[in-house]
């Protein structure tokens, strides 16, 4: 009877608390990829995380390619620390300008993302994501340089 008890409190507890979602892991965005980066390992992580049931943890500060773990906003699997500020702007694609006789890049550039770029990395944004930009930036997302910054609470994503 006692177990039963025991087990009913624990139950009874994870309703009251709304922790009902368990997650299989917890992933903190590291502060050298919440500076940005590339849209590709990001957006193959983000499916990782949702096929693994992980949950991220935004940072302070995320920018660029940080902002599309928004992504997981829809699934439960987003929260952002106390405070936090996503920055939004257009989005690069980076180019290898000449590679060494190994295959190793020699060095870089970055060009503006084609139209079809843009579609794609906007249109993945969830619509609430995509409604607090308009809002403060009816013309979408601004050209790098003069980044959108939006704090996450006001952009729906929970605190940790």
């Amino acid at each position: 009877m006692r177990n039963i008890c025991l087990i009913l409190a624990l139950v009874l507890g994870l309703a009251q608390s709304g922790s009902a979602h368990a997650f299989n892991g917890t992933y903190y965005v590291p502060e050298s990829e919440a500076k940005g980066g590339e849209v590709e390992p990001v957006l193959a992580k983000i499916e990782s995380f949702r096929r693994l049931n992980i949950r991220v943890v935004v940072p302070a500060e995320c920018v660029s390619s940080c902002t599309l773990y928004t992504l997981l906003l829809r699934d439960g699997l987003l929260c952002a620390r106390e405070g936090a500020t996503l920055a939004f702007h257009q989005f690069l694609r980076r180019e290898t300008r000449t590679v060494n006789a190994d295959g190793t890049p020699e060095s870089y550039w970055l060009n503006p993302a084609t139209p079809e770029d843009l579609r794609r990395t906007w249109g993945a944004y969830p619509s609430s994501i995509k409604s607090a930009v308009l809002q403060r930036s009816p013309s979408g997302l601004p050209e790098q340089g003069n980044e959108l910054y939006i704090s996450a609470s006001d952009l729906g994503i929970p605190p940790c």
